[in-house]
């Protein structure tokens, strides 16, 4: 009920009313919270839920990822794991490994810039197989001082959203030379029960050290459980 500004009643309960003043007239407001309790918006509490639980599960995959990046310019990875999480957690109410299928580490240097030999993942029985053709072209040299190359398959699996359940095993190939033109590169992985993500990880060599420069380097997650 409104009231002329100049004869406004006294408040009811100045610990329970508000007087909301308008060119209309004036009345006394409950305050908020106090006939039922203030509830937060739907949308609010839900972005706030994924934000609690993905920004610890990027947290603890990046910290994984960390041990293979040793100069590699990865910029913002937190943020990018982060994104893909709280997307997939937005769209289904959880979230895991999978939603970082194709996920580039070095989006400046990306896999297929530097391994420019194709190849092939078969998954049969819970084995993983690699195979990439050695061939003069397999991996651009970016330098006269790549002497060779390495691939690295990682392997990274468990539940991202608890503490500690991360776990990491990885495959090395031989070191094969920059112009090498024949045979085939196989390496081999046991894929466990538990989401997983695989990464393959292509590094130079120059001469006897790895490769200084981040563009003497790729890596990409190539396949993830259920993909």
């Amino acid at each position: 009920m409104f009231f002329p500004n100049k004869n406004i009643p006294p408040c009811p309960d100045t610990d329970k009313y508000v007087l909301v003043v308008t060119k209309e007239g004036s009345f006394w407001r409950r305050k908020r919270g106090t006939v039922r309790p203030s509830v937060l918006n739907e949308k609010l509490k839900h972005n706030a839920d994924a934000m609690k639980v993905c920004s610890p599960a990027a947290k603890r995959i990046a910290a994984k990822l960390r041990l293979f990046t040793n100069r590699l310019e990865t910029g913002r990875l937190h943020s990018k794991i982060y994104g893909r999480l709280i997307k997939q957690f937005r769209k289904a109410g959880m979230t895991g490994l999978s939603c970082l299928e194709g996920l580039e580490l070095q989006p400046r240097f990306p896999l297929e810039g530097l391994l420019k030999g194709e190849y092939t993942i078969t998954v049969k029985d819970g084995l993983l197989k690699l195979q990439i053709p050695i061939r003069e072209h397999t991996v651009k040299r970016n330098s006269q001082l790549v002497s060779g190359y390495v691939f690295e398959l990682v392997l990274i699996y468990g539940d991202c959203m608890e503490e500690n359940s991360l776990r990491v095993e990885t495959t090395t190939s031989e070191v094969f030379g920059i112009d090498e033109n024949v045979g085939e590169c196989e390496i081999q992985m046991v894929l466990p029960e538990k989401e997983w993500m695989v990464l393959l990880k292509v590094s130079c060599v120059e001469g006897k050290e790895m490769a200084k420069s981040a563009r003497g380097y790729g890596m990409k997650v190539i396949l993830v459980s259920g993909g």
